[in-house]
């Protein structure tokens, strides 16, 4: 009897180490730590044809992934204000002049390691506010939004509220009314991809 008691406290407490909830699904492997939340895609698109951008001197950090359906790199950007920093890709066109700037804003420096919805609006215990822009320079070609009926997530791998030293995971695809296409697409997934401070 007593092993049967033993037996379903162990089975009790492996039940207990995954936590499935609504806003953030988080489980937790025998070593602690969380398990990936952003998942390996594949490329399902063939649209051709739009504007690319170079990754610019990645003096910060550094974002790798895919962009609708090639590789896409980009420099990371870091910055810290108060008890919140904001970060994200960027790209430059070949004048230097910034491009592409996909932005997590305004997240709390107190923020832990863990898997996270995006929003378009304000942050909250489980999410983080997204944004994406297309710039030439100073002048704003598009702006996009995220598109709420796919799956926007964001996976905080490693973080440091000193030093601003970052690891993290996202996928998402950005909407915009201001499409140019093939050049600026309406619609633009960004997804595998892993950022990383230097």
């Amino acid at each position: 009897m007593r092993i049967l008691i033993k037996l379903f406290i162990v089975f009790t407490l492996i039940i207990q180490g995954c936590v499935k909830d609504d806003a953030i699904n988080e489980c937790n492997d025998n070593s602690g730590s969380a398990l990936e939340c952003v998942t390996e895609e594949e490329i399902t698109s063939a649209v051709t044809g739009f504007l690319e951008y170079e990754k610019g001197d990645q003096e910060i950090g550094i974002a790798k992934g895919i962009k609708i359906n090639k590789e896409w790199e980009a420099s990371l950007l870091v910055f810290g204000f108060d008890s919140l920093f904001t970060f994200g890709p960027k790209t430059f066109t070949s004048a230097g002049a910034q491009a592409e700037t996909i932005g997590f804003i305004g997240v709390s420096k107190s923020i832990t390691p863990g898997c996270f919805n995006l929003s378009s609006i304000k942050n909250s215990q489980d999410s983080i506010r997204a944004r994406c822009s297309l710039d030439d320079g100073d002048v704003r070609i598009a702006t996009y939004t995220l598109d709420q009926t796919a799956e926007n997530k964001i996976e905080i791998i490693e973080f440091d509220s000193t030093t601003l030293q970052l690891k993290a995971r996202f996928k998402a695809t950005f909407i915009t009314d201001d499409a140019q296409p093939p050049y600026i697409p309406e619609k633009v997934r960004f997804f595998n991809v892993d950022m990383e401070t230097n």
